[in-house]
């Protein structure tokens, strides 16, 4: 019998009522959670939880690499303060020790702190911090219309 995969189910925010708190997740969290395999027993051990007090390291982030967990679903909702140095710096050693990673936000600047993760922040794109390069100016686009824009941007 495999031992069930630890998961920890996470926000970038304190715990706001009218916000996307952890309690929003609740389906996922009890859907994970009553998985069973075709022996009946739960592939999966589910921690669900909001961030600890903004501006300091969370209890739980900072110290990842050292937890128990194989994984760890993040839910970016916050402005750009939901995680410290400390927190990108234990997401990050978890994830090079083998733990795998989801980290997920939304539009406009919900999950900007995720810049920050070390070999993920980078894919994440925002309006005010590390914006999309445009694709036309340096001539990665495969459509027509990007092909136009690039050849009038050399002539220009």
């Amino acid at each position: 019998m495999a031992k069930p995969i630890p998961i920890l189910l996470q926000t970038t925010i304190e715990s706001i009522e009218d916000d996307w708190h952890i309690g929003r997740f609740s389906l996922l969290r009890e859907y994970l959670s009553g998985l069973t395999d075709d022996d009946g027993t739960p592939p999966f051990t589910v921690d669900a939880r909001d961030r600890g007090s903004p501006g300091q390291p969370d209890p739980i982030l900072a110290s990842l690499d050292e937890s128990d967990y194989r994984e760890l679903w993040l839910f970016a909702a916050d402005t750009g303060n939901g995680l410290t140095e400390k927190d990108c710096g234990g997401i990050t050693r978890f994830r090079r020790r083998g733990g795998g990673l989801l980290v997920t936000r939304d539009h406009m600047h919900l999950g900007m702190s995720v810049c920050s993760l070390g070999g993920v922040g980078a894919a994440h794109h925002f309006h005010s911090k590390n914006p999309e390069p445009d694709p036309a100016a340096s001539g990665q686009c495969g459509s027509l219309l990007c092909s136009k824009l690039s050849s009038r941007a050399r002539r220009a």
